[in-house]
């Protein structure tokens, strides 16, 4: 009986073993499966973000692009003393036509790092679309805009353009415009603003009535 019991005893011990073997095997298992989960959904975020940030950003010259910047908008106080200018390359189209597609395109990416070493910590360029760029500067004055705006201009007249192309010249024409908490009214401003720049000659910086 002693024997029997003893027996039983280590048959009892062994199965408990074998269920524990099994249990620890089991949750390893489910660490392992939850590790690969987080992992994924990890990627999963990060790829997120990444795609995200690309419809964020204007593909060819790597700015923000118009939804960008109307989240920047978005960003800006009620009462934010900032101001907006509008940017033109001046005869665009003759780029195009004399130089090529190509060189037009190697234009707007140069134009876009020269912006965004052009302006101060915090303001934001971005591409509208075509030539047409934007500038958010908070904060600002009229004063201080036009002050800006004219460090961009003369940055890019300043630029060696023939790196680009042989024989090639690029200028811009910027209109600026006080912000008063519409986007619309400020973008439409500073148009007019562009529009009165190019009329007195193109190359210069006019400002709107604050």
């Amino acid at each position: 009986d002693a024997l029997a019991h003893c027996e039983a005893v280590l048959a009892f011990e062994r199965r408990r073993a074998i269920d524990q073997a099994r249990t620890l095997a089991s949750l390893a298992v489910s660490r392992s499966d939850l590790q690969m989960v987080r992992l994924a959904h990890e990627r999963e975020r990060e790829r997120s973000t990444q795609l995200e940030q690309q419809t964020l950003k204007d593909p060819l010259t790597g700015l923000p692009n118009r939804r960008r910047l109307d989240q920047v908008f978005a960003l800006l106080e009620p009462g934010a003393v900032a101001a907006v200018a509008m940017i033109d390359i001046d005869h665009f189209k003759h780029v195009n036509d004399v130089f090529g597609h190509a060189v037009g395109d190697a234009v707007l990416r140069e134009l876009g790092q020269v912006l965004q070493h052009s302006m101060r910590d915090g303001d934001t360029a971005a591409r509208l679309g075509g030539e047409e760029f934007c500038l958010v500067l908070p904060p600002a004055s009229l004063e201080v805009a036009a002050a800006v705006a004219e460090r961009v201009r003369a940055a890019i007249e300043a630029t060696d353009w023939e790196r680009v192309a042989t024989g090639l010249v690029v200028t811009a024409s910027l209109g600026i415009a006080p912000w008063h908490g519409d986007v619309t009214a400020a973008l439409k401003c500073a148009d007019q603003a562009l529009y009165e720049a190019k009329r007195m000659g193109r190359n210069r910086v006019c400002a709107a009535a604050e």
